[in-house]
């Protein structure tokens, strides 16, 4: 639809880093794209009729996990230009995409799961600090609590190599109950201050949360569980509700609402 428009070229779908890169040779080079790009789009005019557009695409890798990733060029940037002095707040990303396949997030059908290499991790954000000697750290994952074991490494990373610096992350209900109290504590260090957790709740009804939403078995039940648990390690909380779901009933909104009160109750934050 999008590129059938006469004020685009080129359109480019899914993972863009590279295939984007790649246009933008061609670009330079011949002014036109020239061969097949995984994930671009493009159009051939017949400036004879010019109703005669053909449409090319090449699809992009089935495997997601197979991507050809590449430090970030920082350096090719001013990054003050990007950085609050007042918070000295920096975005990094781990990993692409969700496992999880709630029903109102595009995120699962436009970008597939995939993690980035741990060591790359390290030097990007080595990297980072080095251009900007940030302060807070937001992982702008849509989770970032999917494998304990990695964020456990990342956590270590960063406690040994900054100092006095927070950092926030999104993360699931589904997730976090694979956390003890224990490990949440030890990843929320002394020197390393997790300042809060994104959390979503999306809804305290267990109809529209499993059956509509999608959010998983027991899904109210297990944001009970992690509320309690970030409570314990002194982890502040941060969540969101959505109203308006196909078939919801009022029913279901109150429910909500008692349920966000009770979650008050068990986190004081």
């Amino acid at each position: 639809e999008t590129i059938k428009s006469e004020l685009v070229d080129y359109v480019v779908a899914g993972y863009a880093e590279n295939s984007f890169r790649e246009l933008i040779i061609d670009l330079l080079n011949f002014r036109k794209l020239t061969r097949a790009i995984s994930g671009i789009y493009s159009k051939e005019e017949n400036y004879e009729v010019p109703s005669d557009i053909k449409i090319t695409y090449t699809d992009t890798p089935k495997n997601y996990r197979d991507l050809e990733w590449n430090a970030i060029p920082y350096h090719k940037i001013n990054i003050d230009n990007y950085i609050n002095p007042a918070t000295q707040r920096v975005i990094y990303v781990t990993q692409y995409g969700c496992p999880a396949k709630c029903t109102f997030c595009a995120t699962p059908e436009t970008r597939k799961w995939a993690e980035k290499p741990i060591e790359l991790i390290k030097k990007d954000l080595l990297h980072l600090y080095e251009a900007t000697k940030f302060k807070q750290l937001v992982f702008f994952d849509a989770t970032l609590f999917t494998r304990k074991n990695r964020v456990k490494e990342i956590v270590e990373f960063l406690s040994a190599e900054f100092e006095d610096i927070s950092w926030v992350a999104d993360a699931r209900a589904m997730e976090l109950k694979n956390f003890t109290v224990e490990d949440l504590m030890e990843i929320n260090k002394s020197n390393l201050k997790l300042k809060h957790l994104t959390v979503g709740l999306e809804s305290g009804s267990n109809r529209i949360a499993e059956e509509i939403y999608k959010k998983g078995k027991g899904h109210c039940d297990n944001y009970l569980g992690m509320a309690e648990k970030l409570s314990q390690a002194n982890i502040q909380l941060t969540s969101g509700c959505i109203f308006g779901a196909p078939t919801e009933t009022a029913d279901d909104l109150y429910e909500t609402l008692e349920f966000v009160s009770k979650v008050k109750k068990i986190h004081h934050d």
